[in-house]
């Protein structure tokens, strides 16, 4: 399974690295800055801007869409008139409907094209790397040394020259109680008990306890952070595996650093026959 993981703890990589072959006619080796199509953890990433701009001002979460967006207004589209429509967006895909699905987003056409909900072609570096800046509220991690971290054998090597940025105005709490949907946030902006906050999925325990948020895309790519405990984790892959590859990895590296467990990736690796995908 071509595959590649890469996750931060308190700032630093704790592990970084890939498996396998990018695909039946590509025998190049997955290596950790690889691109995969990360499909619906698009999202996590377009929620991520959305709150950027709402923070420095550039738009409110109750506008009329069509106010930022003329064009989403043809077609009657002009009644809906909040962001909540865009936060709270939800579909079910099931493996049958997939058939048609992935061989049209591998094409071309649909690969270059602007679709913020979907077509993301992100590393699990890229990916781990942007959870742990907003776990500290926007401040990007600082460059590592060109040493193998604590799992994997891959030497981390950040291209970026920026260092500790901090990307929001806002206090780190309050940007976390707007990405969870909490407080002000919340009373009219989502769904009661929701599982989606503003933009992102709620990472929960078993117990129901909040511990952080990101997004999981369709065949499993994923991307998180565990707030107290400042960590967060991506994965890409690009063959379809519905949870047990996944599960069992974030399972590894959570065990493997005493951390919780969010209770999506706590149940049984079988196959799910009919997965839900946000």
């Amino acid at each position: 399974m071509p595959t590649s993981v890469c996750a931060y703890k308190d700032r630093r990589v704790i592990i970084d690295t890939a498996t396998g072959i990018i695909g039946k006619e590509d025998s190049r080796l997955v290596n950790p800055d690889t691109l995969f199509p990360v499909f619906s953890a698009t999202k996590g990433v377009t929620t991520g801007m959305m709150h950027w701009l709402a923070d420095k001002v550039k738009l409110k979460f109750d506008d009329n869409v069509a106010n930022i967006w003329a064009e989403f207004g043809t077609n009657g589209k002009d009644q809906i008139n909040e962001f909540r429509s865009e936060f709270s967006m939800s579909s079910s895909l099931s493996p049958d409907m997939l058939a048609d699905f992935i061989p049209l987003s591998n094409t071309f056409n649909i690969r270059r094209a602007i679709l913020p909900a979907i077509n993301g072609h992100f590393s699990a570096r890229a990916l781990a790397r942007y959870y742990a800046a907003l776990v500290d509220g926007g401040a990007v991690p600082p460059r590592h040394y060109s040493t193998p971290p604590l799992l994997g054998s891959h030497p981390h090597h950040p291209t970026s020259d920026k260092i500790d940025t901090k990307n929001f105005s806002s206090a780190k709490s309050k940007i976390h109680d707007a990405f969870l949907g909490r407080g002000d946030y919340g009373r009219y902006l989502i769904l009661p008990n929701s599982k989606i906050g503003l933009g992102f999925w709620k990472a929960n325990m078993i117990d129901g306890s909040l511990i952080g948020f990101g997004h999981v895309g369709v065949g499993g790519s994923t991307g998180y952070c565990d707030v107290n405990n400042r960590f967060s984790i991506a994965l890409t892959l690009n063959k379809l595996s519905f949870g047990p590859l996944v599960a069992e990895i974030i399972k590894f590296v959570c065990s493997e650093f005493d951390l919780p467990l969010p209770e999506d990736y706590s149940g049984s690796s079988k196959f799910i026959k009919k997965p839900m995908i946000n």
